[in-house]
């Protein structure tokens, strides 16, 4: 299907342009006037709320509406996640975009780039860029966010951060932020801009990006706060939400539970990744064995599962390790293989990605509604520190506007409906009285000690 998507879209050629300065300005102070900021260093201007569309797909009407509903309500920035892995996000930004009525130059297109210690990063921003051209139709794309590995030296983040410099400086992309998978140790922000960048040389840093569960502190712990040593270094400090999905309704009592539908879709992939162990895999042939341990993975996730995983472990395991070695190993062996065994692997492959998908919705499932109860500020001593008129919001706008409040310039958010995109958006524009940047970290601190 989403060939075939792809191929549709490709008669109609690339949808022309990049991010512009004045457009994403234009754009956005004409629909969020109060909730908008420019981001340093590429000048481009972006609602404080951006939408990740890691997970959705194009095919789902509902999820098609939701990022049709951030656009028009002056949402701007989409990040389509890890593009040669999973192209759906890439190829529901296109389709959005083309139905849309704005300017392509207002609109703000963001890409993942993995960067493990031993990559050739070169090579790989080169493939997610035309990865993610090529799955949106566009003529190009404006940022790339790239994925410090946790453990990473200094070093090691310093060389990542030039290669995406290089990249920017010969015009292929705006800017690019360094997304680090944990809050701490992030490297002095300072010291990374005179790395990245010595002498009189532009820099294209434009972000520090920390993940964020919607509880957590994130961005204003330490002393001084993180924010705070992020902005004292021209940057802007981005949270991404780690939760994958917007929770669902509540489960029906008489359904079955998280465990059971997670050890269901693992056997599934289990009783697939068998077929594949007594088949293609062990006839192939990878480096001095077999290719019987390419896929592996169901038996993983069930006993990752099993040792009580957060959704930020989740969201590490999936974007940094999953879908990397899916994207890249299927790939590979539909290039490498011809004639019956290639056939074989497609038909195959198609029924192990829709047990795979299967999986994760299943993991994800059980982890929004892990997250449910912990998201909501509860005891009394809390709700002191929460204005009045804040307490009709529902738990996660208040989680939201507090991390806005708290000294955090972007929210980096999964909705899957339109429903949930108005709910998000509304934290953008909490009622009267706002609270202050020193108020909004002691609510923060205070729910995550309760959580």
């Amino acid at each position: 299907m989403t060939g075939r998507l792809l191929r549709t879209r490709a008669r109609h050629g690339p949808i022309p342009g990049r991010a512009q300065p004045e457009d994403t300005a234009r754009l956005t102070r004409e629909r969020l006037p109060r909730a908008h900021t420019r981001l340093p260093a590429c000048g481009l201007t972006t609602a404080r709320l951006a939408l990740d569309l890691d997970g959705l797909d194009p095919r789902v009407p509902a999820h098609h509406r939701a990022a049709a509903e951030g656009l028009r309500r002056g949402v701007n920035l989409l990040d389509l996640g890890v593009a040669s892995a999973d192209p759906k996000p890439a190829t529901l930004a296109g389709q959005v975009l083309r139905s849309a009525d704005l300017p392509r130059e207002a609109l703000i297109l963001a890409v993942h780039v993995h960067a493990p210690p031993d990559a050739d990063l070169p090579r790989r921003v080169d493939r997610e860029l035309a990865a993610g051209t090529a799955a949106a139709g566009v003529g190009g794309l404006d940022l790339a966010i790239v994925d410090v590995p946790a453990h990473a030296s200094t070093a090691q983040i310093i060389s990542a951060g030039r290669v995406a410099q290089a990249h920017c400086d010969r015009g292929a992309l705006s800017g690019y932020v360094l997304a680090f998978s944990s809050v701490e140790p992030v490297p002095d922000p300072r010291a990374l801009r005179v790395h990245l960048a010595p002498g009189d040389d532009p820099c294209h840093l434009v972000a520090i990006q920390v993940p964020w569960s919607g509880h957590d502190p994130a961005a204003v712990t330490g002393d001084p706060p993180l924010a705070d040593r992020v902005h004292d270094a021209g940057l802007a400090i981005w949270a991404r939400e780690a939760a994958h999905r917007t929770p669902d309704p509540a489960p029906r009592p008489d359904g079955p539970s998280s465990d059971d539908a997670i050890s269901a879709a693992a056997r599934a992939v289990r009783v697939l990744e068998g077929r594949w162990a007594a088949g293609l895999g062990a006839s192939l042939r990878v480096g001095d064995g077999d290719a019987v341990d390419l896929f592996r993975w169901g038996q993983v996730i069930d006993a990752f599962w099993r040792q009580g995983p957060t959704a930020a472990a989740w969201e590490d395991l999936r974007a940094r390790t999953l879908a990397p070695h899916l994207g890249r190993a299927s790939a590979e062996l539909l290039r490498a293989l011809g004639g019956p065994a290639r056939a074989e692997f497609q038909a195959w492959w198609v029924d192990y990605a829709a047990a795979m998908h299967t999986l994760f919705e299943a993991v994800e499932d059980a982890l929004a509604r892990q997250d449910r109860p912990a998201r909501a500020p509860t005891g009394a001593a809390i709700s002191q520190l929460v204005p009045a008129a804040w307490r009709e919001l529902a738990a996660p706008q208040v989680a939201v506007a507090a991390v806005l409040a708290a000294g955090v310039d972007l929210v980096v958010t999964r909705a899957s409906t339109g429903a949930a995109v108005d709910e998000h958006l509304a934290a953008l524009d909490p009622p009267a009285p706002e609270l202050s940047c020193d108020d909004a970290r002691r609510l923060l601190r205070a729910t995550s000690a309760a959580t």
